[in-house]
C-alpha cells in the first residue's frame, strides 16, 4: 500500500504552512515587508514533483530543492517557494503557480498585513433586479471571532448571516455574509456602506432594475432603508410552535452552540451539529433569539462532553455550559439518528452501545514509520468485524468513529469510520460496517473523497440522513483546484451499500441550495476567475434538476475560448489510467470536450451524448440572428470552415479555412486573390491571410476579405451544389442546406 494517493491527476500535493485565508479561488497569505517568506511547499509522495514554474506581480519569488517530514519520510524532497516584497511595498501582489504549464494555484499576497480578518468581495457596481437576493461581501476571522458589521444602505434593504466559506485552510470556516435585497417596486441606484473594526470602510455601488421585490424568509436585519437605520424591518417567518423545555435540576446544565435571530438559521446550524451530537435541540430564548443547545446534563458529565467537542474541533470554540433560565420553549428537535461516537487521537478507545463494543487503534503500516487507524467491533466478546483504513498511513493517524442509523431495517446502527491522510487538497477515507444480524457483519470500503469527506444530514426529517459527497472527477478536469466545482452526490445506506438518489426529487432542495451556493459569488469579470472549470461543475448540478438544456444554452454564450485547459480526448476508450496514444490523441473545442465528459460520467441526458466528434464529418450550415452570421463549422462550437457577417449596411465580412501549413510560410495580413469555382464559372474574392490560433496553438491559415451583401459568391450558395474552394490544398464546401440561411441573412445585411 501507497504512502500517500494524491490528487485525482496525481501530479503533487500541496502543503502550506501558513495561515491563509482563501476566497474567489484564491489563497491569501500576509507577509512582512522586506523579509524572506516561506508560501508554500510542493511534493510528491510517489516520485517526482511535475514540472514548476511561479512567478509574481510584483515582488520576487525563488524555488529551491529542499527536504520536509512528510509521507511518513523524515526526508522527503520538496519544492521550496520563498518570496520577497519590492523594497519599500507595501500592498496586495499576486503569486501564481503553475504545473506543467497549467495555472494551479494562486496566492494573494498582502505585504505589510498582519490581520487575520477579512472582508471579501467586489467593489465594481453590483447589477441586481428587484426580486434578487445577492451576497455583497463575506466576513472572516481566522483566529477567532468576528463582530457584526455596521451596514447602511440608502434605498434597499441588507441583512448579515451566518454562512461557510472556504479559507483559513478550511472548507467550512465560519463567516458572516453581507446580503442585499432592493426596496419594494425600487428601480435605479442605490449605495451600500460596510464598516468593520479591522479594514477601511466600503462603499458599493448598486444598479437595480426592474423586477418583483424579493422576500427573504426569516433573516436577520442590521441595515434598513434610510433615513431610519435603527428601525426594525421585520420578515414572516414559519417558526414551530414552542413546546415545553425537558425538566432540569439544579446540578443540570445545557452545552449552548451558538444562537441566532432567524430560526431557519438555527435549525440549518443544529442540523449541522446532528451528524456528531445527540439530542441538539433550538430553543428560544426571552430576547426573541434561537439558541442551538443539546441537554441537559449532569454538570461534570457536561463539562467533559464540552471538553472532547472543542477538543476535536466539532463546535464552535466559545461554546459553553448554562442553566437556561432564559429559555422559555422548544422549537425544533429532529429525530436522533446519532446513537454514539468518539474521537481517535493515538491512544487506545472504545465505544460501549447496549452489547456492541468497538475499540479503536492503530497497527503498523507498510514501514516501521507509519501506522493505519483499525477498528474492532465485538458482541458479547466475538470479534464481528475489523475495520482498516488501508489507505491512511501517517505517523499520528486520527480517526473519527461515529454509530449512526443509515439503514433501520438491520438491528444496529452502522459503524462509519473515517480518517484523514493529511495534505491541503486530499483526502478523507471512509469506511462502514452493517449488521445483516447479530452475528453477519458486512464491511463496506468507499473511495477516498476530497476535504473533510461526507457529510451526514437528515435530509426529510425523518431519522434516515442520507451520505452526501462530491464529485472529485472535477477537481483539475477544466482548470486549477481551487476553480473546480465539485456536484453533490447524494445516497442512501441500504443493504449494506451507498445507492446513489442524487436524482431523486425528494432531495431536489439540496441541488437548489449547492446551485444557489456556487452562483452567489459569481463574477465573470474577474481577470482570474476560471470560467470553463465553474461552468463544468454548474452545467452538471443544473442537469442533475433536469434543466441541462437551459445551462448548455448559458455554457455556449459564455465559456473561454481562449483557455486549452482540458481539451485534449481520446478517440478510443482508456483503462486503468493508460495513456492516450500519439496518433490517437484528438483536439477538441471546450463544448466537445464538457460533452464528453459529462456524457461519460452520466450527467447529459438531452444534449447530443455522442463520443467527441471529428468535426469535417458533421458540419451544417446556420443562420445566427443575433449576431446577423452565417456559419459553416460543427454546432454549438468554434470548428468553423466558413463564416459570413454582416459589418455595415451592404457589406459583409468573409473568413474561410486557406491552409494548415506552416506558420512560417505565409505572413498575417498577406494579400491574397481566393478563387472559388461553382461548376466551371470561377469568381476571384479579394483579400488577406490571418493567422489562426486556438489559445497560445498555431491552427492554419483563414482567408480573411471584405465584399458587397450583393456579391455574385452568394447567388452561388444559394442555388446549392458545391463550392470549389482554391485553398492548400483545396478543398469543396458542400451547400447543402446553405440556400435559406444564406438569404435570410442577406436580406437583413442589406437593411441593417
Amino acid at each position: 500500500m501507497k504512502k500517500t494517493i494524491l490528487t485525482s491527476i496525481t501530479l503533487c500535493t500541496l502543503l502550506s504552512l501558513s495561515a491563509a485565508a482563501m476566497a474567489h479561488g484564491f489563497e491569501e497569505q500576509d507577509v512582512l515587508p522586506d523579509k524572506t517568506h516561506i508560501l508554500r511547499y510542493y511534493y510528491n509522495c510517489k516520485g517526482r514533483v511535475a514540472p514548476l514554474n511561479v512567478k509574481a506581480d510584483r515582488g520576487f519569488v525563488r524555488t529551491e530543492k529542499s527536504t520536509r517530514f512528510i509521507c511518513g519520510n523524515p526526508d522527503q524532497p520538496v519544492i521550496q517557494i520563498t518570496y520577497l516584497s519590492p523594497e519599500g511595498f507595501r500592498g496586495a501582489d499576486t503569486v501564481r503557480y503553475y504545473l506543467q504549464g497549467r495555472l494551479d494555484q494562486i496566492d494573494r499576497v498582502n505585504v505589510g498585513s498582519k490581520r487575520t480578518a477579512r472582508l471579501v468581495g467586489s467593489e465594481e457596481t453590483l447589477q441586481v433586479t428587484s426580486d434578487q437576493e445577492r451576497i455583497v461581501y463575506r466576513i472572516f476571522n481566522c483566529n477567532g471571532k468576528i463582530a457584526d458589521p455596521s451596514v447602511t444602505v440608502q434605498r434597499g434593504f441588507v441583512t448579515v448571516r451566518d454562512g461557510t466559506t472556504e479559507a483559513c485552510g478550511r472548507y467550512n470556516q465560519p463567516s458572516r455574509n453581507v446580503v442585499y435585497r432592493s426596496a419594494s417596486n425600487f428601480v435605479g441606484a442605490d449605495r451600500i456602506v460596510i464598516k468593520t473594526d479591522f479594514a477601511p470602510p466600503v462603499t458599493l455601488p448598486v444598479e437595480v432594475s426592474g423586477g418583483s421585490p424579493a422576500t427573504s424568509e426569516g433573516k436577520d436585519t442590521v441595515a434598513r432603508r434610510a433615513p431610519e437605520p435603527s428601525a426594525p424591518v421585520s420578515q414572516p417567518e414559519n417558526v414551530p410552535e414552542e413546546r415545553s423545555l425537558p425538566a432540569t435540576s439544579g446540578d443540570q446544565r445545557w452545552i449552548v452552540f451558538a444562537s441566532r435571530q432567524s430560526f431557519e438559521d438555527a435549525k440549518k446550524f443544529a442540523k449541522g451539529l446532528s451528524a456528531d451530537i445527540k439530542d441538539v435541540r433550538v430553543v428560544r430564548a426571552q430576547n426573541g433569539w434561537f439558541a442551538i443547545v443539546a441537554g441537559p446534563l449532569e454538570q461534570q458529565i457536561a463539562l467533559k462532553t464540552l471538553k472532547s467537542l472543542k477538543d476535536n474541533y466539532t463546535i464552535p470554540q466559545d461554546s459553553k455550559l448554562t442553566k437556561g433560565e432564559t429559555y422559555t420553549g422548544l422549537v425544533w428537535n429532529g429525530p436522533n439518528f446519532l446513537e454514539a461516537s468518539l474521537a481517535y487521537s493515538g491512544n487506545p478507545t472504545k465505544l460501549v452501545w447496549r452489547d456492541l463494543e468497538i475499540k479503536v487503534d492503530s497497527v503498523q503500516g507498510s514501514d516501521a514509520d507509519s501506522k493505519t487507524p483499525v477498528a474492532y467491533g465485538s458482541i458479547n466478546g466475538q470479534r464481528v468485524f475489523t475495520i482498516k483504513l488501508d489507505q491512511v498511513e501517517v505517523a499520528e493517524p486520527k480517526a473519527q468513529l461515529r454509530l449512526l442509523w443509515l439503514d433501520r431495517t438491520s438491528p444496529y446502527p452502522q459503524v462509519m469510520f473515517t480518517s484523514y491522510w493529511g495534505g491541503a487538497h486530499c483526502c478523507t477515507v471512509t469506511a462502514f460496517a452493517n449488521a445483516r444480524d447479530k452475528k453477519d457483519w458486512q464491511v463496506t470500503h468507499v473511495d477516498p473523497l476530497d476535504g473533510d469527506g461526507f457529510a451526514v444530514e437528515d435530509a426529510l426529517d425523518q431519522g434516515t440522513p442520507v451520505i452526501i459527497g462530491w464529485d472529485n472527477r472535477f477537481l483539475y478536469r477544466f482548470g486549477s483546484y481551487a476553480g473546480s466545482i465539485s456536484p453533490m452526490q447524494i445516497q442512501e445506506f441500504r443493504g449494506g451499500k451507498l445507492q446513489d438518489v442524487t436524482r431523486d426529487p425528494r432531495y431536489a432542495f439540496l441541488l437548489r441550495r449547492q446551485l444557489g451556493d456556487i452562483e452567489k459569488d459569481l463574477d465573470w469579470s474577474d481577470p482570474d476567475f476560471e470560467r470553463n472549470s465553474y461552468l463544468a461543475g454548474w452545467v452538471a448540478v443544473k442537469a442533475l434538476l433536469g434543466e441541462e438544456d437551459v445551462a448548455w444554452a448559458e455554457m455556449l454564450k459564455r465559456y473561454d475560448r481562449s483557455s486549452t485547459n482540458g481539451l485534449e480526448g481520446c478517440r478510443i476508450e482508456l483503462r486503468n489510467g493508460a495513456s492516450c496514444p500519439p496518433d490517437k490523441v484528438l483536439k477538441q473545442t471546450y463544448p466537445d470536450a464538457l460533452r464528453d465528459f459529462l456524457s461519460k460520467a452520466g450527467y447529459l441526458t438531452k444534449v447530443d451524448a455522442s463520443p467527441a466528434r471529428v468535426p469535417s464529418d458533421e458540419r451544417t450550415w446556420e443562420y445566427l440572428k443575433e449576431g446577423q452570421t452565417v456559419v459553416f463549422g460543427v454546432p454549438e462550437s468554434d470548428s468553423v470552415t466558413a463564416r459570413l457577417t454582416c459589418v455595415d449596411k451592404g457589406q459583409a465580412q468573409i473568413e474561410m479555412e486557406y491552409s494548415t501549413e506552416a506558420k512560417e510560410k505565409y505572413r498575417d495580413g498577406q494579400p491574397l486573390k481566393l478563387k472559388v469555382d461553382k461548376a466551371g464559372s470561377i469568381l476571384e474574392i479579394e483579400g488577406q491571410l490571418k493567422k489562426h490560433t486556438f489559445g497560445d496553438e498555431f491552427m492554419g491559415w483563414n482567408f480573411d476579405a471584405k465584399i458587397p451583401a450583393s456579391h455574385s459568391l452568394f447567388e452561388f450558395m444559394k442555388v446549392g451544389g458545391t463550392l470549389k474552394i482554391g485553398a492548400e490544398p483545396p478543398y469543396e464546401l458542400p451547400l447543402a442546406g446553405a440556400g435559406r440561411a444564406v438569404e435570410e441573412w442577406q436580406f437583413a445585411c442589406q437593411r441593417k
